[in-house]
C-alpha cells in the first residue's frame, strides 16, 4: 500500500522502498524460524510455507523496485543464500532432513546458480565461465554422492549428467570462444581455454575409471562405464584439434594455406588414436582398440588423399613416417598388453 499509495522515488539500489521491502522480509522470515524453535523446533507445516512465500514476495517486489538501479543476480544470491543458510540452521537444530531444509536448501541453492550463471553476461568468454561453473557443480554433487554413508544413485547421476550436458555446449561454442591466454601469450595447453578441456577429461575419466552408476551391476555399469570413457576420450579429440588450430592461428605458421594445419591435426589425431589404444589395453576393453584403430585407418586415408595430394615428396614421407611410428606403438602396445599376452611370453 505504501508503494502504490505514496508513490516514493526508486532512485539508487538504498532506496526507501527496498529498505522497508527488505526490513519485512528479514522480520518474517526470523520470526517464522523462532516461532518454529518454541513450537518444539517444528519447522514443517505453516511456517514452511509462510517462510516460502515471504521469500517468492520479497523476490518480485525487489526486482520491481531494483530494476534498472541493480542487477538481478544480486537479489537472487542474496536471497539464495539466506535460504540455505536457514537451511543449515534446520538440520543442525533437528538433526534430520525435513520438508523446510530440503525445500529452502534447493531453491537457495537453485537461486544461487541461476545468479551465478548471470556471471560474465555479454562478455566473449562467458561460454568458458559457464563450463567452470557447471563442471564445479558436478564436482560438488559427484563430492557428496561419494561422501553419503548410504550412497544414493541421485547426486551422482545427477553429476554425471551436467558433465554430459556442459561437454555438448563446450563443443559448440569452443570455436568462438577467445582462447584465453595466459600473461596475453599463446602457450598450447596452458590457457584457459585448454585448461576447461583438460577438467571435462578428467572428470569423464573419474566417472568412468569409478563406475558411478549407482544401481547398476555387471553388464550396465560396464556398459556406463565405456560410454563415459569414450566421452572422455572425444573431449581431448577436441582438446588436440582446438589447440592445435590454435598454435597455427596464434603464430600464423599457416600463412593462408590448410595444408600445413592439416597435417599437423592429421598428426594429432594419430596421437589421439594412440591415447585410445593405450586405454582399451590399459583397461582391457577391445571397444577402445577398434577405435583407435578406426581413427588411425581415418587419419591416414585424411593425410594421403586430402592432406598430401600434389605435396612434396619428402613431406609426404616424413608424414607417413610419423602415422607409422604411431602404428608401430599401437602393434607393440596390442602385443605387450593384449589378454593372455603375459602368458605367451612366459611360456604357460
Amino acid at each position: 500500500m505504501y508503494f502504490f499509495w505514496f508513490d516514493p522515488s526508486t532512485a539508487g539500489w538504498q532506496n526507501m522502498p527496498i529498505r522497508y521491502a527488505l526490513a519485512a522480509f528479514l522480520f518474517y522470515h526470523l520470526g517464522c524460524l523462532i516461532a518454529s524453535m518454541r513450537l518444539g523446533r517444528c519447522f514443517d507445516g505453516l511456517n514452511m510455507y509462510l517462510s516460502l512465500a515471504n521469500g517468492i514476495l520479497f523476490g518480485v517486489w525487489a526486482l520491481i523496485i531494483l530494476q534498472g538501479e541493480l542487477d538481478d543476480g544480486y537479489t537472487l544470491v542474496f536471497i539464495g543464500l539466506l535460504f540455505l543458510a536457514a537451511a543449515a540452521f534446520v538440520l543442525r537444530q533437528s538433526g534430520r532432513t525435513l520438508a523446510y531444509a530440503a525445500s529452502h536448501g534447493l531453491i537457495g541453492a537453485l537461486l544461487a546458480l541461476i545468479a551465478l550463471h548471470q556471471l560474465g553476461s555479454g562478455l566473449a568468454v562467458k561460454p568458458m565461465l559457464n563450463v567452470f561453473l557447471w563442471a564445479g557443480v558436478a564436482i560438488v554433487l559427484a563430492a557428496a554422492g561419494r561422501m553419503q554413508k548410504r550412497k544414493h544413485w541421485l547426486p551422482e547421476t545427477l553429476s554425471m549428467s551436467i558433465w554430459f550436458i556442459v561437454g555438448v555446449y563446450w563443443f559448440s561454442t569452443t570455436w568462438t570462444t577467445p582462447r584465453g591466454d595466459w600473461f596475453g601469450v599463446y602457450v598450447p595447453f596452458l590457457n584457459w581455454g585448454a585448461v576447461s578441456w583438460l577438467l571435462l577429461a578428467a572428470m569423464g575419466f573419474y566417472y568412468a575409471t569409478s563406475r558411478q552408476a549407482v544401481g547398476l551391476d555387471g553388464a550396465d555399469r560396464k556398459l556406463v562405464s565405456n560410454a563415459l570413457a569414450l566421452g572422455a576420450h572425444l573431449v581431448v579429440g577436441g582438446l588436440l584439434t582446438v589447440q592445435i588450430a590454435g598454435l597455427f592461428d596464434a603464430y600464423g605458421w599457416a600463412n593462408g594455406e590448410t595444408t600445413l594445419l592439416g597435417l599437423a591435426l592429421s598428426l594429432a589425431w594419430g596421437v589421439y588414436a594412440l591415447l585410445l589404444f593405450l586405454w582399451g589395453a590399459y583397461r582391457r576393453e577391445p571397444l577402445f582398440r577398434w577405435f583407435g584403430s578406426g581413427v588411425l585407418v581415418l587419419v591416414a586415408l585424411k593425410a594421403m588423399i586430402l592432406d598430401l595430394q600434389g605435396e612434396e615428396t619428402l613431406l609426404k614421407v616424413l608424414v607417413l613416417l610419423g602415422l607409422g611410428g604411431i602404428s608401430f606403438l599401437i602393434t607393440w602396445v596390442n602385443g605387450r598388453w593384449a589378454p593372455g599376452a603375459e602368458k605367451t611370453v612366459n611360456g604357460g
